[in-house]
């Protein structure tokens, strides 16, 4: 099972994992973590080679396997359409920085632009918890996980929060998150490397990031579009205003600043 192409990809991911995760107990874990689903794919082969079924990776999941994953022909297209195709909702929140009126209020309190853009951000994300509930199952809340940053309180993500859900009670139309779907206590962050959903954020806003950003040359990446369209939370088959969101302004006027928003056209 430990063939050199293997050792060879442990090797490459200490060297990798040194740089971003430096505890070296935290990188045997990640390695260890990647082992076990290696072997699980080894033992799906095994079982196949020997007129048996595949166990683990089978249905919808079967492209999911280590040999797949690591395919040298898969790039990153196909590795976002994998994604695309996984049975996941996203919210996506836009910030177009030059339409905000009053630039100096965010520039002046460190985190604000991020704590609004979360508060957006949350209030979609509540409409989704809220739209997808079922009665008997579950509580209905939303376990809410961000990645971990140093320099973040998280302990002031959730007063923020709190401060929200006293304001959406007094004023609903000002604050719309969802207080039985969003929970302060229920916010946590974890590594970035320790949690697979989180990775598949970054690429969802990976994907957005290279679609709108304007290179040197005047272009944009939009290949990735189409596999995240499939995944963007939709509400009565709307997705502006609800898995895509625009701020500080819509659609319309944000193009008529910035034509590559023309990329979002048909999402």
């Amino acid at each position: 099972m430990l063939d050199t192409d293997t050792k060879r990809r442990i090797d490459t991911a200490r060297d990798i994992l040194v740089g971003k995760v430096p505890d070296p107990k935290s990188q045997v874990e990640q390695i260890t973590i990647a082992l076990i689903y290696k072997f699980m794919d080894d033992m799906d082969a095994e079982a196949e080679e020997l007129g048996g079924k595949r166990k683990f990776f089978t249905g919808n999941y079967a492209r999911y396997g280590w040999a797949k994953l690591m395919a040298p022909s898969l790039g990153g297209h196909e590795m976002l359409g994998l994604y695309g195709d996984l049975p996941i909702r996203t919210v996506s929140v836009l910030v177009y920085k030059p339409l905000i009126a009053e630039p100096e209020k965010f520039q002046n309190t460190k985190f604000l632009l991020y704590r609004y853009a979360t508060r957006l951000l949350l209030e979609r994300v509540s409409w989704l918890g809220r739209d997808q509930r079922r009665p008997g199952e579950g509580d209905g809340f939303t376990e809410v996980i961000f990645s971990n940053r140093s320099n973040m309180s998280y302990e002031d993500i959730r007063s923020y929060l709190r401060l929200l859900l006293k304001q959406a009670e007094a004023n609903p139309g000002q604050v719309q998150i969802d207080k039985t779907v969003i929970d302060p206590e229920r916010i946590r962050a974890v590594e970035h490397s320790k949690l697979a959903g989180l990775q598949v954020a970054d690429a969802v806003a990976s994907g957005f990031h290279f679609a709108l950003k304007v290179n040197r040359y005047g272009e944009t990446e939009t290949g990735y579009l189409p596999h995240l369209k499939k995944t963007i939370y939709r509400h009565k088959a709307v997705a502006l205003g609800y898995g895509l969101k625009l701020w500080p302004e819509d659609l319309a006027t944000v193009k008529a600043k910035a034509p590559e928003a023309f990329n979002l056209e048909g999402l």
